[in-house]
């Protein structure tokens, strides 16, 4: 984010009350990294990269552990990868099941495994496709559309814009693009990439239309 000028920690997600959860900082990070989308397009009009996200939350929990050390007791270094995965709004990677399918929860038999969590996909389930994802419903793969390796819908990433007029190309983590970014607000999750103008949050512009429509 060459060209951003920093603000302190604090600035972006306040005040971090006693007794936080880890549910709780989630939330509280997943505002804040909204708020660094929203500053950093004001300032440099450019939105963050996927990547960034793991960057700024390195760079928060560094900062804390030298201050006031408040996160790592709520999120240990064992649970970070899946901590940012919660804050990207990406589903957490389940523990490694050996004995059931993580597709079908069926007893596995043969097949394969996902590269990414490492859990079972039964052959089977390995050629099916499946409706999936926060932002609508549209099919999706057993494997990743780039590095062609057999992936799980948790594992998987679209672009929310790009599915919806049937074009999606599905990506495992290792494979997004620079320009797929979550324009989402606080309260909804939607993934959209370089082709598409970003216009906001579209759950928040559909709920707004509906209620002037509608509403009294």
């Amino acid at each position: 984010m060459e060209n951003y000028n920093w603000k302190s920690d604090s600035f972006y997600y306040g005040d971090i009350p006693d007794g936080v959860t880890r549910e709780q900082l989630v939330g509280i990070m997943t505002r804040a990294v909204h708020k660094v989308q929203v500053d950093q397009k004001t300032e440099v009009g450019k939105h963050m990269d996927f990547g960034d996200f793991d960057d700024i939350l390195d760079r928060w929990f560094e900062h804390d552990a030298k201050g006031e050390n408040r996160f790592d007791s709520v999120v240990p270094e064992e649970d970070f990868d899946n901590f940012i995965r919660a804050v990207k709004g990406i589903p957490e990677i389940e523990p490694c099941d050996d004995k059931n399918c993580i597709v079908c929860s069926e007893e596995y038999k043969e097949g394969g495994t996902c590269h990414i969590c490492k859990n079972l996909i039964c052959a089977e389930c390995e050629d099916i496709t499946m409706s999936w994802g926060e932002g609508g419903w549209f099919e999706v793969s057993m494997g990743c559309d780039v590095c062609k390796k057999l992936t799980c819908p948790s594992c998987m990433i679209v672009c929310y814009d790009c599915a919806g007029s049937g074009e999606e190309i599905e990506y495992c983590e290792d494979c997004v693009p620079e320009d797929l970014i979550d324009v989402s607000c606080e309260y909804h999750e939607w993934w959209t990439c370089g082709k598409h103008e970003d216009v906001g949050c579209p759950q928040c512009n559909a709920n707004r239309g509906f209620a002037m429509r509608y509403g009294p």
